[in-house]
């Protein structure tokens, strides 16, 4: 079982908890609190709530532990959707990375790792024209999802999860992100068990894999990304319902229609040949009026049917493009819904903006 502490935002390192165990879990609404004008705390909110920021402020100095600010990158850039502020984050830790590697522990490391291959890979794109890689976004999604997927991590470590939940947030096919997190929530799950900090001897004893705060983050960040798909699951789902309903419809008016071809055609050879033993038949019973009347009248007759056919299978046909049309607007709607992510992290990289606010589909 994880344990969940009762942060109280005391120390440096206390406001950091406090500010990524309720960014995970709250969101949006952490920019609502503010703790007593603390500005370090506030730079904190301010880098996730406000608009228009590129660059760390310079008075907000980054040093160990790296977990919150590897996050924090993280949220800005796929949350947020703020690729230069999450670059300058990463930036400002790759230095600090290569004066002493040794300081940041194995789980650090390993998401420092991660989130460089994403940022670098984002920033890449961007330089790239879009109008020739947007539409082909889902395949360079691909590879980086390949690419993420051998990066090692300690199995039952956060940078395990921090990885899973990477590779679920940029993974372009709509059912394996959803199995993704799927599969995160049941290997994942943080069941709480509240300790008052007050009662814990040594800041020092919760610094492992199992550290609290980044649980509540990253089960946060799965649990909100999950129920966002879980809607859009359903979505699609009563939209592929509404399609199967339609798609039933257009398949009885083309049977109709085909139906009526038949009929058609029956009769119109009907009436050729009507029209082309008629000389012989009166030839023969020179005299039957009565006879010739009646095939006068069966021609009469076919020849008020078959136009009648025609047009029926002429409304037909305008009903068969009115369905046709509502199945595409359908189809089209549910493949929205699909590559909605795709979209969004096309946005990411190439925004109409710089930067620009990102709101997970919902």
């Amino acid at each position: 079982m994880n344990t969940i502490i009762n942060i109280r935002p005391y120390t440096a390192w206390n406001l950091l908890d406090y500010f990524i165990a309720h960014l995970g879990t709250e969101r949006e609404e952490i920019c609502k609190g503010r703790i007593n004008d603390d500005p370090f705390y506030n730079a904190l909110v301010d880098l996730v709530c406000k608009e228009n920021i590129r660059e760390l402020p310079s008075h907000l100095n980054i040093t160990k532990p790296f977990y919150p600010y590897i996050l924090l990158s993280y949220y800005v850039l796929l949350h947020k959707g703020n690729l230069d502020l999450a670059k300058a984050i990463y930036k400002r830790l790759l230095n600090i990375y290569a004066d002493n590697p040794s300081i940041f522990d194995r789980h650090e490391n390993t998401s420092l790792k991660i989130i460089e291959e994403v940022i670098e890979f984002f920033d890449t794109l961007r330089e790239l024209d879009k109008n020739n890689h947007k539409n082909i976004l889902k395949y360079h999604l691909e590879f980086l999802v390949a690419k993420l997927n051998k990066v090692d991590c300690t199995e039952g470590g956060w940078s395990c999860f921090f990885k899973e939940l990477i590779i679920a947030g940029l993974e372009p096919n709509f059912e394996k992100g959803y199995e993704k997190l799927s599969s995160i929530k049941k290997n994942y799950e943080v069941k709480p068990a509240l300790i008052d900090e007050e009662l814990i001897e040594g800041y020092n004893l919760f610094m492992d894999e199992e550290f609290s705060p980044i649980s509540m983050f990253l089960s946060g960040i799965a649990e909100i990304e999950l129920d966002s798909l879980e809607h859009l699951r359903r979505e699609i789902s009563e939209l592929e319902k509404k399609k199967e309903d339609v798609e039933n419809r257009l398949e009885k008016i083309q049977k109709i229609q085909r139906k009526f071809h038949i009929y058609t055609g029956k009769a119109e050879s009907i009436l050729e040949k009507v029209l082309a033993y008629l000389p012989i038949i009166g030839g023969l019973i020179a005299g039957g009026i009565a006879v010739l009347f009646g095939i006068r009248l069966l021609e009469l007759v076919f020849a008020v049917v078959i136009p009648l056919l025609i047009s029926l299978i002429s409304v037909l046909k305008l009903f068969e493009w009115s369905v046709r049309r509502n199945l595409k607007k359908i189809e089209e709607k549910i493949n929205d819904l699909k590559s909605s992510k795709v979209k969004r992290l096309a946005e990411i990289i190439w925004p109409s903006q710089k930067p620009h606010n990102i709101t997970n589909p919902t």
